[in-house]
């Protein structure tokens, strides 16, 4: 199952372990908050590029669409 240096690799992990986990503790940190920021980050770009997209097609739909003829109560009233 195992090979003669996947358990040598495996001790000296487990041998090292204990005082390398305090150093690389910090980094690894870092790298996640890092990710984290990232992903707010481009979250927020894409709620911003969708707002934008969403206030074209509005712009856009309102000149192509003609405005809806409204029918007020004085004609309404004369017709009866």
């Amino acid at each position: 199952m195992f090979t003669l240096s996947q358990g040598i690799y495996l001790l000296a992990g487990a041998a090292v372990g204990p005082f390398v986990y305090p150093l690389l503790r910090p980094l690894v940190k870092e790298v996640v908050k890092g990710g984290v920021y990232l992903v707010n980050g481009v979250g927020q770009l894409a709620a911003e590029i969708k707002e934008e997209v969403e206030d074209i097609a509005a712009e856009a739909t309102s000149e192509v669409t003609p405005p809806a003829k409204k029918v007020s109560k004085s004609s309404k009233s004369a017709k009866a």
